[in-house]
């Protein structure tokens, strides 16, 4: 049994040369607001001899198909895999994998924050780095281009741009809105994130709500859009 990898990123420069080739559509990111269209880190098990890749090229298109396994494909063996909690909150079916460090795979060493029934990866860690190699990574270019003034990230997860971003930029005050409170409680527990609150206690906000509802007295400078139901992205 292999776990399989499946990975596609759009609106996001092609600067990581180590995940799966997908054609990738650059435009210049808004001044105010980032956000990110169809990013799909599908996770599933399959035989060994076959398995089912789904991947969405864009939201109105899905494209579902059926391969035989070959020798270069870049699953990840179960062995290397390990699940050390899952259970279903009142929003999200919420998985937490931690992939071994001896794994041959870009997320060799991380634990990934699975939602919903897809097992889409809504938030990376690794232990020893804070580049992910994946979106997140872009989103923490966005402070440069923004004025002073707080950022919204709206869908906040487990934190991984979050974390970037208030590593990477001293002066940068965060408030993260996040629909689920068990996906919260399990940033804190598994992904570091109630270190990085008694860290930053002046630089880092969490708001439990719709984030659609999402504002502050003054406003934000920018946001960052990372909103998911049942698998999609919401429009």
């Amino acid at each position: 049994m292999k776990l399989a990898v499946a990975q596609s990123f759009f609106y996001i420069q092609p600067v990581l040369p180590n995940l799966h080739q997908t054609a990738v559509r650059c435009p210049p990111p808004p001044i105010a607001t980032s956000r990110r269209r169809s990013l799909s880190l599908k996770i599933h098990l399959s035989p060994k001899s076959h398995q089912t890749h789904t991947h969405t090229p864009n939201p109105q298109t899905t494209t579902t198909t059926t391969t035989t396994q070959y020798e270069d494909d870049d699953g990840i063996p179960i062995e290397h895999v390990k699940t050390l909690v899952k259970f279903k909150s009142r929003y999200n079916y919420i998985r937490v994998l931690e992939v071994s460090r001896r794994a041959d795979h870009t997320l060799a060493g991380s634990r990934l924050l699975l939602l919903d029934a897809p097992g889409n990866i809504h938030s990376i860690s690794y232990l020893f780095k804070s580049i992910t190699n994946t979106y997140f990574d872009v989103f923490a270019t966005l402070p440069p281009l923004l004025p002073p003034g707080p950022l919204g990230i709206l869908g906040f997860g487990a934190g991984s741009a979050a974390k970037l971003i208030l590593e990477t930029y001293s002066q940068i005050i965060i408030h993260g809105w996040e629909l689920d409170q068990s996906v919260i409680s399990v940033a804190r527990e598994y992904f570091g994130l109630a270190k990085m609150e008694a860290q930053y206690p002046d630089r880092l906000f969490i708001h439990i709500g719709n984030a659609l509802n999402a504002s502050i007295r003054d406003g934000f400078s920018g946001i960052l859009i990372d909103l998911f139901s049942k698998g999609v992205v919401i429009p």
